[in-house]
C-alpha cells in the first residue's frame, strides 16, 4: 500500500484551488503586516505615554515646588534641586535676562554650581548667550576646584574638551530671551537623548513660570511707584515743618530701591547744599569731578538730566575713589521744576554696577516728582513766612508775636524762667512822616529795624508792633538784662544818621523803650505786655530818648 501511495501518479491541482491558496497566503501577509504596525504604533504611543507622564511628573515636581516657596527665589531653588535629582545632574543654575535681553545674571545656582548665586554677571548679546553662560559655568566650576581641591572631581572635568557634560537651554520667547537653564551632567559622558528631550518638554512649564514671576515682578515694582508717589504727595501733609521734607523723600525712595546712600542738594543762594543724607557721611557732590569744575558748579554747568557711575574706581567724574570709599555706584539724577533747576539727588551704593536699568528709569520719575514736590515746599515755607512776616521790615508781625508771646507766657507758667519785653517808640516820627514824605518815613523804619536786628541777640524776637512802635520778646531774660540791652539800643540809634531814598545821611531819630520783666516787674507773666505799655508812656512823659523799666514794688 505504501509503494502504491509513493508511486502514485501526482495530481496537478486546480487552477481555482491555486488562486485560493494565494489569496489566503496573501491575506495572512497582510494581516501580519498591519499587525506589525500596529505593533509598532502601540510601542510608539506607549513611549509617548511613558515620556508623557514623565514629564507630567516633572511638571507635578514644579507645582510642588511653588506650593512650598513663598518667594520666587525660594521657588527657583526648589525647582534647581528637583531639576538636579530628577534629571542626574551634579549641578544647576538659572540665569535670568533683564527687560532688553542683552544682560544675563546667575540668579540663583545649586549643587556644584551654587557658588554662581548673587556673583555673576554676563554681559553678552543675545546670539552669544549660550556661550557666554557655558564660559562662565566653566570657570566657575575651575575656580570651585581650585577653592575646593576635594570637590574637584566633578568641576575638573568640566572643561572646554567636555562640553557635552553642560547642557544649556534658553528660556525665551518669540519676542526676547527671558534667562538661561544649565546644569551639569554626573555622567562624563553628559546626558542621554531621553534625558534631554525631558528636558525640553519640560522648558515650556519653567518659561511659563519665569513669565509669572516677572510679570508679578513688574506688577509690584508698579504698586511700589505708585504707593511711592502718594507718600511723596502726602509728605506735604505729614510732615511737622517743611524742613522736614527732604530726609523724608529720601526714606520714601529708599522703601522702593535698597540704596545704602543718599544726599539731597537744593538751592540755597545761587549754590547747591546739602539738606538732607542718609547715613550722615561725607558730602559726595564736591568730591566729583565734571570737566574743569568739581562739585556744584561743575554739576550745573553740564547740564545733564542723570548720571551714572558705574564703578568709581574706573569713572573719571571720581578723581580720588578713596575718598569716597566704600561707595562703589552713584547715580545723580538731577531735580527741576519746571524750566528752573530744584536741586540733585545723589544715591549711591556699595556694590559696583548695583542700579539696573529698571531701577534707574523708576527713580527718575520719582526724581520727577520730587522735583515737584520740594517745589510746593518752597513756595509752602514762602508762604508760612509771608503770613508772620511785615512787608516792609521784613520782621515778624503783629500777629506771630502775639502766637509767640502767649507761647512763652505757658512755658514761664510751667517752668518758672525769666521773660522780658521792651515796647520801643520812635520819637516824633510823624514830624519826619509831614516834612519828608511817608516814604521816607517808610525808608527810616526800614533802616531802625535793621539797626534792632543787628544790636540785639538772634535768640530774641524783634517784631514790628504797628505803625512806629516795635516789641521784643526776650525769654530767658531777667530785667537787667533788658535794660541793659535797652540802653544798647538807644546808643545804637542816637548815634546814627539815617539815609533818606537818595542816599543822604540827613535824618535822625530816637526812641523811647518800656521794659517790663518777669519776676522783676510782676509775678503775672501776662501782664508784661501791659506794663511794658505803661513803662513806654511814662518814657515819653519824661523826655523820650529813654528806656524805663518798672520794678515790682510789692
Amino acid at each position: 500500500a505504501l509503494a502504491w501511495v509513493a508511486y502514485r501518479p501526482a495530481t496537478t491541482p486546480s487552477p481555482e484551488v491555486m488562486e485560493q491558496v494565494t489569496r489566503v497566503l496573501e491575506q495572512t501577509e497582510s494581516a501580519h503586516r498591519e499587525l506589525r504596525h500596529s505593533y509598532r504604533e502601540l510601542a510608539h504611543h506607549y513611549r509617548r505615554l511613558q515620556e508623557n507622564l514623565e514629564t507630567l511628573n516633572d511638571v507635578v515636581e514644579l507645582f510642588t515646588a511653588l506650593r512650598q516657596a513663598t518667594t520666587p527665589t525660594e521657588a527657583y531653588r526648589l525647582i534647581l534641586e528637583r531639576l538636579r535629582t530628577r534629571f542626574g545632574a551634579s549641578g544647576a543654575a538659572l540665569y535670568l535676562a533683564h527687560e532688553t535681553g542683552f544682560h544675563l545674571r546667575a540668579a540663583l545656582g545649586v549643587g556644584t554650581l551654587a557658588r554662581l548665586q548673587g556673583t555673576v554677571r554676563v554681559d553678552a548679546p543675545r546670539k552669544g548667550a549660550r556661550q557666554a553662560v557655558e564660559q562662565q559655568v566653566q570657570q566657575a566650576l575651575e575656580a570651585l576646584r581650585e577653592r575646593v581641591p576635594e570637590s574637584g572631581g566633578d568641576a575638573h572635568a568640566i572643561g572646554t574638551e567636555a562640553n557635552p557634560r553642560l547642557l544649556t537651554l534658553p528660556l525665551r520667547t518669540p519676542q526676547r530671551l527671558l534667562g538661561m537653564l544649565t546644569l551639569v551632567a554626573r555622567n562624563p559622558d553628559g546626558f542621554d537623548t531621553a534625558t534631554e528631550n525631558r528636558l525640553h518638554a519640560f522648558l515650556p512649564h519653567l518659561l511659563a513660570l519665569v513669565q509669572l514671576y516677572e510679570q508679578i515682578e513688574v506688577m509690584g515694582l508698579r504698586l511700589q511707584e505708585i504707593q511711592a508717589l502718594h507718600d511723596m504727595d502726602n509728605l506735604l501733609f505729614t510732615v511737622s515743618t517743611p524742613a522736614e521734607i527732604p530726609r523724608r523723600a529720601l526714606e520714601v525712595l529708599q522703601s522702593v530701591v535698597p540704596f545704602e546712600y543718599a544726599q539731597l542738594y537744593l538751592p540755597s543762594e545761587d549754590q547747591l547744599t546739602l539738606q538732607a543724607s542718609i547715613p550722615t557721611t561725607v558730602e559726595i557732590l564736591p568730591a566729583l569731578q565734571f570737566g574743569s569744575e568739581r562739585g556744584w558748579q561743575g554739576w550745573l554747568q553740564q547740564k545733564t538730566p542723570m548720571l551714572s557711575i558705574c564703578d568709581t574706581h574706573e569713572s573719571a567724574h571720581v578723581p580720588d575713589p578713596a575718598a569716597l570709599a566704600p561707595l562703589r555706584s552713584l547715580l545723580l539724577i538731577n531735580l527741576q521744576s519746571g524750566a528752573r533747576p530744584a536741586g540733585v539727588l545723589v544715591l549711591g551704593h556699595s556694590q559696583p554696577h548695583f542700579f539696573t536699568e529698571g531701577q534707574t528709569e523708576l527713580l527718575q520719575v520719582l526724581a520727577a516728582h520730587l522735583g515737584l514736590v520740594l517745589e510746593r515746599a518752597r513756595l509752602l515755607i514762602h508762604l508760612e513766612r509771608l503770613a508772620i512776616t511785615d512787608g516792609l521790615t521784613g520782621l515778624h508781625n503783629y500777629r506771630y508775636f502775639q502766637e509767640r508771646y502767649k507761647e512763652e507766657v505757658r512755658l514761664v507758667k510751667r517752668y518758672r524762667h525769666p521773660l522780658a519785653l521792651m515796647l520801643i517808640d520812635l520819637d516824633n516820627f510823624k514830624q519826619i512822616n509831614d516834612r519828608y514824605g511817608h516814604l521816607e518815613g517808610d525808608y527810616l523804619l526800614m533802616q531802625v529795624a535793621e539797626v534792632l536786628q543787628s544790636t540785639l541777640r538772634s535768640t530774641e524776637l524783634i517784631a514790628r508792633y504797628g505803625g512806629d512802635e516795635f516789641v521784643v520778646l526776650m525769654p530767658s531774660t531777667n530785667l537787667q538784662g533788658a535794660r541793659t540791652a535797652a540802653e544798647r539800643l538807644l546808643q545804637a540809634v542816637s548815634s546814627t544818621r539815617f539815609s533818606t531814598t537818595a542816599g543822604q545821611p540827613e535824618l535822625a531819630i530816637t526812641l523811647s523803650i518800656g521794659v517790663a520783666a518777669y519776676p522783676d516787674s510782676t509775678e503775672d507773666p501776662q501782664q508784661l505786655l501791659e506794663l511794658a505799655d505803661s513803662a513806654l508812656e511814662k518814657a515819653k512823659r519824661t523826655g523820650r530818648n529813654r528806656a524805663v523799666a518798672l520794678e515790682n514794688t510789692v
